[in-house]
This record gives C-alpha cells, structure tokens and sequence, in this order.
C-alpha cells in the first residue's frame, strides 16, 4: 500500500510539473503547508494564524490564502474552526497547487520520509514561486551540504544529488534569522535568495500568546522544564538516560513541585521512557508545534538541535546536555562550526553534570561571566528581537 501511495504522489507531481508550464497562476493567492505535509507547525503555521487574524480584522493583504495538509484530521479541525483550508489529496487541493501564486513551506529531505509540505512526494521541480521558510539556524550540515560529505559516487545518487539542487536553487527566497544562517544557507540551498526577516512561529514570543491558539498546560507546577533534543541518524545511538537517572530525577521534581517535558524530534529512535512517572511527561506525540512549549518553559535542555536558538529570545536558563558530542560528529552530522565556542553553554556531559546544573540554574544563570556569552548568542543569532517577523515577511510576499 505504501509503494502504491508513492508512485501515486510521483505521478501526481510530474503531473504538476508538466501543467505548471500551461495553467496560468491566480495572482494574490498563497497556500501553505508544513510538517511534511502531516502537520501544523513551524513558521508556515505562524504566518498562516497570522494571515486569520489579519483577516477576522478586515484587513487582507492577500486575494485569498489556504493551508493545505495531508491530514484529514488537520483538515476538519480547521474547517470546523471557520479557517482556509484544503485537502491535498483531493481534485480542489491538487489545482490550488497548481493555480496558487505563492507557495509557503518549512521542511527540508527527511532520511527515510517521503513528502514534501505541499506537494505529494520528496522532489518537487516546475514553475512554481516557492518560499521556504526552513525551521531554525543550521548547527550541523543540511540539505545539499549533507550529500556533499557523503561523497557520492553511484549514478543514482548522483542523479537524486541534481535533481535536489535544481530544486533547492529554484525557490524563489529562504528566509534566515541572521547574516550567520545566511551564510549557511548559501551553500545548503546552493541559492543567494536569502532573505533575513527573523521567523515568524518567534513571534508567539511577543505579545498575547493567546493570538497564536496556544494553550498553556503546567501552570500547577512552579517551575517547567523542557528536554527537546536533535535526532540521531547512525546506528547504535546511545541513550541519552539510565532508568536509574530518570528514577533519581522525577523524585528530584516531585520534591520541588517541578516538572520535565520531553518533546523528541519526530525521527527520534533513541529516546524511551518508562511509563507511570509522576512529574516527568512525554508530550512528543501530543505536540507537534514546539513553540506551543518554548513558550511556558522555565528552562530548556537541548543538545545539537537549533531549538535554543529560538529559546534565546525567551532570556531563560539553556543546558546542552552533550553526553554524545564525539559519536554524533564522527557518526551522525558534521557541523558548520565549532560547536563548544559558538553556543553559549553550560554544557552536561553525563547524567550527574546535567542534574547538578539543573538544581542550580538560578546561581549560573545570573553570573555575569554567563551573562555576557548569553546576550552575545543572542545577538549573533538574531538580526531582529521584536516580534515583526510575520509583517516582514508579508511584506516580501506583496513586493
């Protein structure tokens, strides 16, 4: 049945291709997609609430907008919300692809994952003006600089390594938070159209929360933390926590009244916790907007992924916990910097460090050495720090 669906979404999109040449846009229209096309996350589900919003106000910069999602569920809940959207896999979801003027997407290649944010399958090449809004400041290598480590040397790999290029050269902007990810950017997406606006899923960080649907959940505890890790695409990973330590820690939590979240990376296969602890949650399959977390965090522990990057904005306490640091750079990624000066620490390297950094982030965090190297992160991550990302990106839009 997967193969079915596979080589029916290849065809759809060659069928896209072919009429992408013919069937004229409809100019004012922008769709948007995220998630791989399965989820409602990311900056392209930010701008979207923001475009609903502009609209419940009578002010509509665009003809017309529409998410558009591969998820039934996703679907009706939006419908019954009174709010744009379409289905992928229908007659009415295929030409909104095909007419729409702009296309608004996040994601990119997922080892292992078909899909793409809008189109049925992975590659998707033709006359379409597309804006990738991507998900965070690259640590580790993505996109075409991946496949350029692996040095291929199989035709077919080579071909795939083309046809990605062609793509990724062909979008019409990738917006960045700083002139640091432009740079990245530059040779991930092998494109110059980088355009640095800041994101608009950090604008929920700004304002009233409740303008962005978010639902605060842990308001019973007096402090929240989250553990919000990259993935690990090697075999033979290594755990990032022994039952012994995840026993330790949840009576450390229940003693204080506090909590831990943990929110894995969807291609996460590492990470397992035992069932019926009473203050530490695994939210992974009920959230999948991280933001919708970042935001009623108190402090965030993380590794190699971005995610501290939109955490900075927040001025709260961030651990890496890098109990794996030599494995995953030998095994999994290679990074575009060198990963102990550029981040701000403090950094964990085994259960014990992390346990003692999180009983004293109120000492370590307000230390004027740690002080300085935080506000430094913050600026070097981020060009803007005001909450605006959504209107300039509108405005590229409408330019």
């Amino acid at each position: 049945m997967k193969n079915k669906n596979i080589l029916f979404g290849l065809f759809l999109n060659t069928l896209l291709f072919f009429l992408s040449y013919i069937v004229p846009k409809r100019p004012g229209t922008v769709l948007l997609g995220g998630g791989l096309g399965n989820r409602l996350s990311g900056n392209p589900k930010y701008f979207y609430l923001h475009l609903c919003f502009e609209s419940e106000e009578n002010r509509k910069p665009f003809g017309s907008f529409a998410w558009i999602t591969k998820n039934r569920r996703i679907h009706e809940q939006m419908l019954t919300q009174d709010r744009p959207a379409l289905y992928a896999w229908s007659l009415k979801g295929f030409w909104a692809i095909l007419r729409a003027e702009q296309l608004v997407i996040e994601s990119g290649n997922a080892p292992g994952i078909g899909g793409h944010d809008i189109a049925y399958e992975r590659l998707f090449p033709g006359r379409f003006n597309i804006f990738q809004t991507w998900h965070g400041t690259p640590l580790k290598r993505i996109c075409l600089d991946v496949f350029r480590d692996r040095n291929l040397s199989k035709w077919h790999e080579k071909f795939y390594f083309w046809l990605y290029r062609r793509e990724l050269g062909s979008l019409s902007y990738i917006l960045a938070l700083s002139d640091i990810a432009k740079q990245r950017f530059k040779t991930a997406f092998d494109n110059q159209n980088i355009a640095v606006l800041g994101y608009p899923k950090n604008d929920i960080f700004y304002g009233n929360p409740g303008r962005w649907d978010a639902e605060y959940r842990w308001q019973s505890y007096s402090k929240v933390l989250l553990y919000a890790p990259t993935f690990r695409d090697h075999p033979g990973a290594v755990k990032p926590f022994s039952e012994m330590f995840i026993e330790t820690l949840n009576d450390q939590l229940k003693s204080r009244n506090w909590c831990l979240l943990v929110k894995k990376h969807q291609f996460d296969q590492t990470l397992d916790l035992p069932g019926e602890l009473s203050n530490i949650f695994d939210i992974s399959e009920d959230t999948d907007d991280v933001q919708e977390v970042l935001i009623q965090a108190d402090v965030l522990i993380s590794d190699y992924s971005s995610v501290f990057i939109d955490y900075l904005l927040r001025k709260k306490p961030i651990i890496f916990y890098i109990y794996d640091l030599e494995s995953y750079l030998d095994k999994s990624r290679q990074m575009y910097c060198e990963f102990l000066e550029e981040v701000p620490g403090p950094f964990a390297r085994d259960e014990k460090e992390l346990l003692d950094l999180l009983l004293d982030t109120d000492k370590w965090f307000e230390e004027d050495t740690y002080k300085d190297k935080f506000d430094k992160a913050l600026d070097f991550y981020h060009t803007f720090q005001d909450g605006d990302s959504c209107l300039r990106f509108q405005n590229l839009l409408l330019s």
